[in-house]
């Protein structure tokens, strides 16, 4: 059952480069809705913990699993990362979150690297998946 709530409005971003865009008609290309929620979660995961000079609190903590000075297995210091990153405080129009699956990378050179997916659903109902990948390179 979806739900029709306002978000608001944001500038679109490119996912990979983070550069947002001009329409022909030179308007920002904006989001809104699940769209805008999606963008958030992913803006949080590509954001170091830290990085954010007006909210120190805001981003992934890749370097808390990347040092792992306790030699706890990475999918745990994964799934906390992520569920921290994205919690419903930082990010209001979450319902719930849930780590679904964590794989670590099979290529030559990439023994640190995971891809996790993420299960959000938002307070207007809607449930999506993401996938990022996480590691140290």
């Amino acid at each position: 059952m979806s739900t029709s709530i306002d978000f608001g409005k944001v500038v679109a971003q490119d996912q990979r480069s983070g550069d947002v865009y001009v329409d022909r008609d030179g308007e920002l290309n904006t989001l809104e809705g699940t769209p805008l929620v999606v963008q958030e979660c992913m803006v949080a995961l590509k954001t170091i913990l830290g990085e954010e000079v007006f909210d120190m609190e805001w981003g992934f903590d890749i370097f808390g699993i990347i040092s792992n000075p306790f030699g706890v297995d990475p999918m745990i210091l994964i799934m906390s990362a992520v569920m921290a990153c994205l919690s419903t405080s930082k990010i209001p129009m979450l319902r719930e979150v849930s780590v679904t699956n964590i794989r670590a990378s099979t290529k030559e050179g990439e023994e640190n690297n995971y891809d996790v997916d993420i299960g959000i659903s938002t307070l207007s109902g809607e449930d999506v998946t993401l996938t990022t990948n996480v590691g140290d390179s």
